[in-house]
């Protein structure tokens, strides 16, 4: 159950609807789509010459009433703004930054900058998630209304399971589909939200994600819940009015909303200091001119003005690395262990040693690891991996039993090919203790 839905998070992202209820006030009425290309900007300003319609579009009402300024949006902070808000978010980095030894207890940290709402007050998104249980937590904060500090938002859940509260994983994609409902003047962004009651119980739930003043809405309009190991899961299906068929169930989710055009928006996620991380240090122990740029730059991605795959060149991937491609590629075939190296202790093996192990990569991304290889007693993993934010090859492996092993949960990640060696990199944990990382280097067998 667990690789299945880790499997379905690392493959992508897609979600819908939002209710008020319960949870806060609707916002003041907005008179802007999300996000409108540069060139349709453009023919307005050229259009509406110089008078002073300059924050009203072609669908606004014949109501010639005057909007409050403080309500009008703002599509994009300029450059000197982002650079004052960023230094508000700096002067109190001890409240939002994760900690290194925080970082440590789990598999995956992020950080962004955005501006959600588009009140030209940016927020930055800080979150970590917990592989072995499928659950992400999100913090959100925004710069204040006088722009000298900022403010933790309130979150609030409705819709199908919400009493779990639970975040969906924002960060688990480079983009995220996205409306605008000009009645209500919000802006919605759609995520998924994968989640574990057990090992062999779990759910994901289509979330619709605005934020109106201080709050953090998320709506799961509709949820498939499973029973049972993999390929043995009996699934039930969801909706706003209760339990549905699959049929319906797809109907619904795939057009989703209805009446509103989709959008694709990117997000500048920055995969901060988790223990697969190759590209710098923690963020704990970034100066804040590297600290800075990064958030200005995740806000970039955001505003259309910089290109993900630039921003993910520049933080996730080290120059002389291969692409993800290229890696599996390189890492088909057998490999024998010859060398450990964990907290500086380096240990060399042959074939019969204790702890040699064999690997075996495919070409369909599924790998195939023999511990202690040659000796009498052999345990087997078989994982699948998967391209990871650093852009390793990243697989989990969960034994049913421990049977002498000394970890509940490894987890594999494949991180290069120097000088003909596999280099691979292991992390454990026993229950929720860390135990710490090794890296395995495997010699061509074949």
């Amino acid at each position: 159950m667990r690789k299945k839905y880790f499997a379905l998070m690392m493959a992508g992202l897609l979600c819908s609807s939002f209710f008020m209820s319960g949870c806060g006030r609707a916002a003041d009425t907005e008179e802007e789509t999300v996000r409108e290309d540069e060139e349709e900007d453009e023919a307005k300003d050229e259009d509406e010459g110089d008078e002073d319609e300059d924050d009203r579009t072609s669908d606004e009402s014949e109501d010639e009433e005057v909007k409050p300024q403080s309500s009008a949006p703002v599509k994009s902070i300029d450059e000197d703004t982002l650079t004052s808000q960023t230094e508000v978010f700096l002067n109190g980095r001890d409240e939002w930054v994760i900690s290194a030894e925080d970082a440590l207890e789990y598999d995956n940290t992020f950080y962004a900058m955005t501006d959600l709402n588009y009140n030209g007050r940016a927020e930055i998104f800080v979150g970590y998630w917990i592989g072995r249980v499928n659950d992400t937590t999100v913090n959100v904060y925004e710069i204040n209304e006088t722009g000298d500090g900022f403010k933790k938002l309130d979150w609030c859940f409705t819709g199908c399971d919400s009493e779990k509260s639970s975040c969906p994983e924002v960060q688990m994609s480079a983009y995220v589909q996205a409306y605008y409902d000009k009645d209500a003047g919000i802006s919605h962004y759609l995520f998924h939200d994968f989640y574990l009651y057990s090992f062999t119980d779990g759910g994901m739930r289509f979330c619709d994600l605005s934020i109106v003043g201080d709050t953090v809405f998320s709506d799961a309009y509709a949820m498939t819940f499973s029973q049972g190991s993999d390929g043995d899961e009996v699934d039930t299906f969801y909706g706003p009015n209760g339990e549905m068929g699959e049929s319906e169930y797809t109907v619904y989710t795939s057009t989703y909303p209805r009446g509103y055009t989709l959008k694709d928006l990117n997000i500048g996620f920055y995969y901060g200091d988790d223990v697969y991380l190759q590209s710098g240090p923690a963020m704990q122990y970034m100066d804040d001119k590297d600290l800075g740029d990064i958030l200005k730059n995740s806000y970039r991605v955001f505003a259309g003005r910089m290109d993900y795959g630039d921003f993910y060149d520049l933080y996730m991937v080290e120059e002389t690395s291969m692409t993800p491609e290229e890696l599996l590629e390189a890492s088909i075939g057998s490999w024998g262990l010859v060398m450990t190296e964990t907290e500086g202790d380096i240990t060399y093996y042959s074939p019969g040693d204790d702890l040699y192990k064999t690997l075996d990569v495919y070409e369909d991304s599924s790998i195939h690891l023999v511990e202690e290889a040659g000796t009498p007693v052999a345990y087997e993993m078989d994982m699948n991996v998967l391209e990871h934010g650093d852009g390793s090859l990243m697989g989990t492996f969960m034994p049913a039993a421990k049977d002498g092993r000394f970890y509940d949960e490894i987890v594999i990640s494949i991180m290069d090919v120097e000088n003909g060696l596999l280099v691979v990199k292991m992390n454990a944990w026993a229950g929720q203790t860390y135990l710490g990382e090794s890296m395995w280097y495997f010699e061509k067998l074949d």
